[in-house]
């Protein structure tokens, strides 16, 4: 969806098997992962350290059940000290799984969103005390433990 993105990071084996040759062929981009299936196509792959919370040890994750809490926990990592984030909606907004519907057979629909929420929080804490400034810009969202901004405010 976004070739000219500096990173791209998908945490599932089954999202690199259905979308890998579709990176392969358009993302020139640094590619992380989780599952080692990434790195297949040219993905590092990202260690975890626990579930929830920010992890102390350099150069990895906690995985908070979602590549959406990978991610920021990644870009942190990255050096990130302001995170923008959008489509962050963790709930069946309009009765759909993800903004784009359901992923292909095989692969996961947002089957525990309500757990993830529950995770963001000691990561969304984490990244406070650690002087991180998260804003969440998506236009709905049940996640409640980042400032909620709308997307103009937040690039202005």
């Amino acid at each position: 969806m976004a070739p000219w993105a500096d990173v791209l990071y998908a945490c599932d084996g089954g999202w690199w098997r259905e979308y890998g040759p579709e990176v392969d062929q358009k993302f020139t981009g640094q590619r992380y992962c989780y599952a080692q299936y990434g790195t297949k196509h040219g993905a590092k792959q990202v260690p975890s350290t626990g579930r929830s919370g920010l992890s102390k040890k350099p150069n990895t994750v906690t995985t908070g059940g979602n590549s959406g809490h990978q991610a920021i926990h990644l870009a942190y990592n990255f050096g990130a000290r302001r995170i923008i984030l959008l489509g962050f909606d963790m709930a069946y907004t309009g009765g759909q799984t993800h903004w784009h519907g359901n992923h292909p057979s095989g692969l996961g629909n947002a089957g525990h969103v309500k757990e993830w929420v529950n995770l963001m929080r000691p990561l969304a804490a984490d990244l406070k005390s650690a002087g991180a400034e998260v804003l969440n810009c998506s236009r709905h969202t049940a996640l409640d433990c980042f400032e909620r901004m709308p997307l103009e405010d937040a690039l202005a």
